[in-house]
């Protein structure tokens, strides 16, 4: 199971709501030779035209917190 900080996909999704997306589509990109952990790709959508991708990386949990 991945991590991901939930500061940084709050972030992600109200700068987007601000900018006028309404709609959300979630998609897991694998590790690769260029990126070394797995990345949640966000693809925002306001309407038939308008589309907007963020990528957000996993992170390892610091010492101290556990792992469910």
């Amino acid at each position: 199971m991945n991590v991901y900080k939930i500061s940084e996909l709050l972030e992600s999704l109200k700068a987007s709501q601000k900018d006028g997306f309404e709609y959300v589509t979630l998609s897991i990109l694998d590790p690769d030779d260029d990126i070394d952990c797995e990345t949640v790709c966000l693809n925002y959508v306001c309407d038939a035209s308008s589309t907007e991708e963020d990528m957000i990386d996993s992170v390892p949990l610091p010492d101290g917190y556990s792992n469910y």
